[in-house]
């Protein structure tokens, strides 16, 4: 998603958006790809590259209530199967 789209989507600023995103690449929470058959720098894609963000970002929202009712063996089930 290119940076403009982001900042227009979360309804902030695309300068303020711009340091969240370097400071969450810098991390390694964000990655960034360009498509293959794009120039470098055109149509870029920010994804989730940290393993634990891209799996709570996964199950945990989804899954809130049944894991605040403890049946953690549940969402395993429902996760794996």
């Amino acid at each position: 998603m290119e940076l403009l789209v982001l900042a227009t989507k979360v309804g902030i600023d695309s300068n303020v958006c711009a340091k969240y995103i370097k400071v969450l690449l810098e991390l390694g929470i964000l990655k960034k790809e360009t498509p293959i058959t794009e120039k470098a720098g055109k149509k870029t894609i920010y994804m989730i590259g940290d393993n634990f963000f891209r799996f709570w970002y996964r199950f945990v929202p989804k899954n809130m209530s049944i894991i605040n009712a403890g049946r953690i063996e549940r969402v395993y089930e429902k996760a794996l199967f």
